[in-house]
């Protein structure tokens, strides 16, 4: 059994009073009065090597004070500002499963899936009682060495539709790649990113209260293709360099 605490304090942009006009009709800015999130969490687990694989289950309940949350309001009959609040309480109980296996010097895997129950009280906010979802996402993470000089990492991730005070967030998906072919004996190294390779990342809200019913999306540029070099000094070894591969999201 295990217990910490955790605060987690807003950023500059979830602070900065001046409005920013987004079109004629949406504003968005922040909450001055914004405070610190607050989260208690208690956590037992077990796990379990095999080899050189590891499995591991932890059962969680976290409870938040103050949690920050995105709320959209009338300015008046037509603008609508989208700001940050904090929440009454919030708590989310779960277990999370991590899978860690390796296929010899041909790949490992790592799988990462996580399901909870999410409680929200918003009443503070203005919205009476507290609504309960249950919502989880997954992660998978894979190595494959093609031959001793090429690999290939995929980094999968899928999110549940979670829910909001005034609705929810809908589910995401997204897929990335990294390619990395050593050279020079290993002192160098060719890299290919390619990140969002569906193009299926979409970040969708729905508002729906009785006096507002909105859904938004936003996506960002068309996926990110990155071709690079990198050149190695000093002594390094494989695994150093695959805890290097990022994706440029």
């Amino acid at each position: 059994m295990h217990y910490s605490k955790r605060i987690n304090r807003p950023e500059g942009d979830d602070m900065n009073p001046f409005s920013e006009y987004r079109d004629p009709y949406n504003i968005s800015a922040g909450n001055p009065k914004l405070r610190p999130e607050q989260i208690h969490s208690i956590e037992t687990g077990y796990l379990f090597h095999q080899g050189e694989s590891t499995y591991s289950a932890t059962l969680y309940y976290r409870y938040a004070y103050n949690k920050m949350t995105q709320i959209t309001r009338f300015v008046n009959d037509s603008v609508l500002l989208t700001t940050k609040e904090n929440l009454a309480s919030s708590s989310a109980t779960g277990l999370e499963v991590i899978v860690n296996r390796v296929f010899g010097k041909l790949a490992t895997v790592n799988l990462n899936i996580n399901g909870f129950l999410d409680k929200l009280d918003a009443s503070n906010l203005g919205y009476s009682g507290s609504k309960t979802a249950f919502s989880w996402n997954t992660t998978l993470n894979s190595n494959f060495n093609i031959t001793s000089l090429l690999m290939v990492q995929i980094n999968t991730r899928y999110t549940s539709s979670i829910q909001t005070p005034q609705g929810e967030r809908q589910p995401t998906f997204i897929v990335n790649t990294v390619a990395r072919y050593d050279l020079f004996n290993r002192k160098a190294s060719m890299m290919l990113t390619v990140s969002d390779v569906f193009d299926s990342y979409r970040n969708r809200i729905v508002v729906n209260i009785p006096d507002l019913h909105r859904n938004m999306e936003s996506r960002r540029s068309p996926r990110i293709f990155y071709l690079g070099f990198v050149y190695h000094f000093g002594s390094t070894d494989k695994k150093g360099k695959e805890a290097q591969l990022k994706y440029e999201e």
